[in-house]
């Protein structure tokens, strides 16, 4: 697809995108009118847009023949939400919070456009009607329950009403449209499948958070409907498989203490992800991760305890820290899906070496006997400070790469010995990555109590600690995000070169 297949082909298509923009227009302007007139919720007036949106979509899908003109609109509302949210423009449309949901929006239809569009439609519609309808009864069923019984996710308050509302919309929405459709030929009956995806569906809003929700939605609910409605029949059952095996792993963790509650959501949405798409090849390397760094987080909790002043997050893993770890590996998978190439596994396999070396690095690094030294200047610096190296931090971070590795030779024949050392040193650069952004970049602060450096913007009394270096908005969450990315990147800039 070249650039101008982003504009309307023909002056029918145009007029007829003429009459979908002004149609939209008057819609928010009516909703922005009815905001201001009546006194109604501007998170109302604003799930009103996001229906109105979906289901005018969802028409006039059917009024064209070519994608064009909806990707048009697309990125232009992409575009004009962008600057409505930056300058507060329209108001009803940004709602009680503030959310980039309505940049967001129009982005995932964009790219369902342009993924399934030609061969695939009923996947299409299935993701409008769903973004339109079941994201917004979540949110309004949640919003005006009189008992709500919540749950935080991430900086999200979520309700077991809303996603119950989320996931029956849904199953409506994907057996309507199944049974509109003669030309799905299913290797399970729709009332197993519809449950199925619905149920994934749910769980990835669930652990969304700041309008994010309407891209997750669109890229799992594209996934997971095209694995069933024209997957093979071995991805459909790894995928009915999964489900049993991210409850245990969720289960066992939270009682165990490795996890949150909306941790356990996280990983349940990961194993889901990975087992189905990949199977053992692609889950046990990261099951390895998992495993064997929740039994080192345990390891001296008395020392460690020491260090819950400096450090951000504890032994016991919140959601942010599960996608943190494991988003790069979601997102090989994915690119895997699409583009079947070995090396790609290899991108996965690097992504979660480095998450164990630093991870190891990082947990057995407070038992070295003298102090670490900073990986900028050389020069020593209290245990536990971000960008802070030691030796047994160092042998640590190899020895969790060397692990993982080794843990990919049980399920692939690929890899020779010169590509095993490879890996393992990129791997271990991911724990170098993390240890250098965290000394220039991440945010450090000076505790109003102890005044000793921490990652923690807050003190124990909810106070604001000074900033000492580094950004705001880069925590050791980001920091880990990025590490482990960059080092991701490496095979593929080594083939390259």
């Amino acid at each position: 697809m070249n650039w101008t297949d982003f504009f309307p082909a023909t002056a029918a298509e145009w007029l007829k995108t003429i009459y979908f923009f002004i149609i939209l227009s008057f819609l928010i302007g009516i909703s922005e009118f009815l905001s201001r007139s009546f006194g109604l919720s501007k998170e109302f007036t604003r799930k009103f847009v996001h229906v109105s949106v979906g289901v005018l979509v969802f028409i006039f899908s059917f009024f064209i023949t070519g994608a064009q003109a909806l990707i048009f609109l697309c990125l232009v509302f992409s575009i004009i939400n962008l600057l409505i949210i930056k300058f507060d423009l329209v108001p009803a449309l940004n709602g009680n919070r503030k959310s980039y949901g309505t940049v967001y929006y129009p982005l995932a239809l964009m790219i369902a456009l342009i993924m399934l569009w030609d061969h695939y439609k009923i996947i299409f519609l299935n993701i409008v009607l769903i973004l339109a309808l079941a994201d917004a009864a979540a949110a309004i069923v949640g919003q005006n329950s009189k008992k709500p019984i919540t749950y935080k996710i991430l900086n999200d308050v979520k309700t077991i009403q809303g996603s119950s509302a989320m996931f029956f919309t849904t199953f409506i929405i994907i057996v309507g449209l199944y049974f509109t459709n003669e030309k799905i030929e299913l290797s399970y009956s729709i009332w197993i499948i519809a449950p199925i995806i619905a149920l994934i569906i749910t769980l990835a809003e669930a652990i969304s958070s700041k309008g994010s929700d309407n891209l997750s939605i669109s890229i799992i609910s594209g996934f997971f409907l095209f694995i069933f409605f024209f997957g093979s029949e071995q991805t459909q059952m790894q995928t009915i498989y999964s489900l049993f095996f991210a409850a245990i792993i969720a289960i066992t963790s939270t009682k165990l203490g490795f996890l949150k509650t909306d941790g356990a959501l996280a990983v349940s949405m990961l194993s889901i992800i990975i087992y189905g798409l990949g199977g053992w090849k692609w889950t046990f390397p990261i099951l390895t991760f998992f495993i064997l760094s929740s039994i080192l987080s345990y390891t001296g909790k008395n020392l460690k305890q020491s260090f819950n002043l400096m450090f951000e997050k504890t032994s016991r893993r919140d959601a942010k820290q599960v996608l943190a770890n494991g988003g790069t590996a979601v997102f090989w998978i994915f690119i895997y899906f699409i583009f079947p190439i070995e090396y790609i596994y290899w991108a996965y396999i690097v992504s979660i070496a480095a998450a164990t070396a630093d991870t190891w690095a990082t947990e057995l690094g407070v038992f070295n006997k003298s102090n670490p030294i900073m990986i900028t200047t050389f020069k020593p610096v209290e245990k536990g400070e971000s960008g802070a190296i030691s030796l047994i931090g160092t042998l640590s971070a190899l020895a969790g790469s060397i692990v993982i590795i080794l843990s990919s030779l049980l399920f692939s024949d690929s890899i020779g010995f010169q590509t095993f050392i490879l890996l393992v040193l990129f791997g271990f650069s991911g724990s170098l990555f993390d240890s250098l952004i965290g000394a220039k970049f991440q945010a450090q602060y000076i505790n109003n109590l102890s005044s000793k450096t921490t990652e923690k913007p807050l003190d124990s009394k909810g106070r604001e600690n000074q900033l000492l270096r580094g950004y705001i908005w880069i925590n050791n969450d980001a920091v880990n995000f990025i590490s482990i990315f960059m080092a991701s990147l490496l095979p593929l800039i080594f083939l390259m070169f």
